[in-house]
């Protein structure tokens, strides 16, 4: 997967890492995933990545870390909860 973004196509972020997974089919795992203006905007193998580090890249190598997809989802039912039964 590969998208231009970022300073003069150059990730913000590369982060290493021992395998990630992609739930996608046609390339299951990847080795490292780059980030730009905070969208993901390449997948692949630690060379692959090469080519997104500029000057300023900070890169994170987790060798023994795995990478899922997330869903980050910040509202809680236990607010709400509070509010229903203090009424």
């Amino acid at each position: 997967m590969d998208m231009a973004s970022g300073a003069a196509g150059k990730a913000d972020l590369i982060v290493h890492a021992g395998r990630m997974y992609t739930m996608d089919r046609a390339g299951p795992s990847a080795a490292a995933v780059a980030v730009a203006g905070g969208r993901i905007v390449a997948v692949g193998s630690r060379r692959k990545m090469r080519q997104w580090k500029g000057r300023t890249t900070t890169v994170l190598d987790a060798p023994n870390a795995v990478g899922t997809p997330a869903f980050a989802d910040c509202h809680t039912h236990l607010l709400a909860r509070r509010v229903v039964y203090r009424r």
